[in-house]
């Protein structure tokens, strides 16, 4: 804001939104008077007249930003805001001195503890599908009664089964025996499959006429890298760019530096903290063979000597074959649902530490 270090976002992506900007910065000062003018003018009936419906703060940046319009510094500097509280600070502002708008905010987080106002509020919970929905779409599945049965009288899976998604996931389960939790779905589904790729679209894979070990390593490697890295960063979406950075020292075996990473020489054995190194072969040995691990590396590899055509496909093995991300319009990546985001980030935490162990056995009995 010119006027000041507040968040004027709101305001100016509902304004991007109706007059069908690519941009934010191409909505004009005056279109974002105009709203303000809008939202700030007194209701005649004491009714408002807009509803603001606001989803997913608890998915807005973390990252700091810098205001240089301020004349003055703290400690030399100038001085910094974290992008949420600004745009909390927005929402608390429209919740206070804008009496002709009211604002609704989804989450799956509870926001009024976050944003403290004193502004009469009201919570309102999704109850979920109902149990008679729950029971005819397992029966669709052609579950067995004994089976519906035991799932309903399973207070914490029933919990997981009122959401849509997770009752899907459930339904296509091989072996819905001890599952009870997200989680244990989420793991089930993706990757305890048996030799099938869990979630890709089958028709998609018969058509193919190759070896789909290349898919059980995206799955397994480098989309829980690609989510780590987004849930380190605290987005949603990212550029194929920023993907070549994050499987380039997966498919290498780059060791990590204080500056990125640094390819290993030739007479040294690949990173031992990857998938491809020496521990890391000895923990997934379920490919074909502890050895066939770098060989699928070097298959991926050998798309192209750009790593970002080699991010692309394997990107594009992700969205049309896999189904887990998506590619919007601004070419940024994501996972279809932040679950799966935060799922595949802990199953590559998981993977670091299975490579520790195996590593820290191994030296123990050396």
């Amino acid at each position: 804001d010119p006027n000041g270090f507040e968040s004027r976002f709101i305001r100016m992506e509902i304004g991007r939104q109706l007059l069908d900007c690519d941009e934010l910065w191409e909505v004009t000062e005056d279109y974002i008077q105009y709203i303000t003018k809008e939202w700030k003018e007194s209701p005649a009936d004491g009714k408002p007249r807009y509803l603001l419906l606001l989803d997913g703060l608890n998915e807005v940046s973390v990252d700091y930003v810098t205001d240089t319009n301020r004349s003055h510094q703290i400690n030399g500097k100038e001085p910094t805001e974290q992008v949420r509280q600004l745009v909390i600070g927005e929402i608390l502002k429209l919740f206070n001195e804008y009496p002709n708008v009211r604002i609704m905010l989804t989450s799956r987080t509870d926001e009024i503890n976050f944003i403290h106002t004193s502004h009469p509020t009201e919570k309102l919970y999704l109850t979920g599908l109902k149990e008679e929905h729950i029971r005819g779409y397992l029966e669709k599945k052609e579950f067995t009664k004994m089976q519906i049965d035991a799932a309903i009288a399973n207070e914490r899976l029933l919990e997981c089964l009122v959401i849509p998604l997770f009752l899907t996931m459930y339904a296509d389960l091989r072996d819905v025996s001890n599952v009870s939790s997200r989680g244990e779905i989420l793991s089930k589904f993706f990757h305890e499959r048996g030799g099938n790729i869990a979630y890709a679209q089958q028709d998609v894979i018969e058509k193919l006429k190759s070896d789909t070990c290349h898919l059980w390593f995206i799955l397994d490697f480098l989309l829980p890298a690609i989510g780590h890295e987004m849930e380190k960063k605290g987005v949603f979406e990212i550029r194929a760019k920023e993907i070549s950075a994050i499987i380039n020292p997966i498919l290498k075996g780059m060791k990590p530096t204080s500056e990125g990473y640094a390819p290993l020489n030739a007479a040294e054995e690949p990173y031992d903290a990857s998938a491809i190194g020496e521990y890391g072969k000895q923990c997934f040995s379920s490919y074909k063979g502890s050895a066939s691990l770098p060989k699928i590396a070097a298959l991926l590899l050998s798309v192209s000597d750009d790593i970002s055509e080699v991010a692309e496909y394997i990107l594009t093995s992700a969205v049309e074959i896999l189904g887990i991300l998506y590619r919007d319009e601004n070419a940024e990546y994501g996972f279809i649902h932040h679950h799966f985001r935060d799922y595949f980030a802990a199953v590559h935490d998981v993977n670091l530490l299975r490579i520790a162990v195996q590593s820290n056995a191994k030296r123990t009995h050396e």
